[in-house]
This record gives C-alpha cells, structure tokens and sequence, in this order.
C-alpha cells in the first residue's frame, strides 16, 4: 500500500523531532529544512494546527521513550549519593521519587469551598481619656 504525499511528511518530521539528538524544531524549520519546502507557510497547507500539534506531542513522547535509560541511570547515580549522605541529592530523592515539597499548603476554606467558622472572637477594648484636654492644650490662667 503506497503512503500519500501527507503521510510521508508525517513520517518525516516524527523521524526527526523523535531524536533527542536534533534540537526541537520551529515550524519555519519543519517546513523549510525538515520537509524541503520552498516556503515556510507550505508546512500549513499540508497539516493543521492540530495535526501539527499532534505529530509536535507524539515526536516528543517518542523522545522520552528514547532517553528512558539514560534517565534511569541518571536516578541509580543519584540515590547513590543520596545512600552516601549527600544531604542535596537526599532532598533532591525525596522530591524525585516522593513528590516532596518544601512548600506546606494551607487550606482556608471548607470541603465546600465556604469559609471555615472558628472559635476565637476578637475583643476590642476601647481606653476613655481621664480628662477632656488635649496635651498640647496651652490655656493657663495667669
């Protein structure tokens, strides 16, 4: 069965986003050096916006595929560090693997998404002056 014109450049441009050796290319670039068009809007005449989309998240799941190794490698060396006392790489672990966070979250309202009602009032105490005049009252018999 013979592939269209479309679905050779399909094939095209997941051959070469999907190598994590290639940097990830701009459409201009797709169009213009991957597929060998003539003009940089050619590459919208051929595929949508959400075909291209869709060949971009497909080529970019084919490089995690790819470099899956590397990274677990990348992980055994960092545990052992982490095994060795290295305080970053045990912190870094935690954040890893756990999905630690330093950050502490705080709710402020209810399952409901109301206010919570809580038990504390606040009392506001009001002091009278002893005497009617102000200080800086200069009225003095003499």
């Amino acid at each position: 069965m013979a592939w269209t014109s479309k679905e050779k450049h399909k094939a095209k441009l997941l051959e070469y986003m999907s190598n994590p050796d290639n940097d990830f290319p701009t459409r201009a670039v797709m169009s213009l050096h991957v597929l060998g068009f003539k003009q940089r809007q050619q590459i919208n005449k051929v595929f949508s916006v959400e075909e291209l989309h869709d060949i971009e998240q497909e080529a970019l799941e084919n490089r995690r595929k790819k470099y899956a190794s590397q990274l677990a490698r990348v992980d055994k060396a960092l545990m052992a560090q982490a095994e060795s006392g290295d305080t970053q790489a045990i912190k870094l672990c935690y954040q890893r693997f756990e999905g630690w966070s330093e950050k502490q979250q705080r709710e402020v309202t209810g399952k409901d998404g109301k206010p919570i009602q809580t038990q504390s009032k606040v009392v506001v105490e009001f002091i009278e002056p002893e005497d009617d005049t102000e200080p800086d009252d200069k009225s003095s018999t003499a």
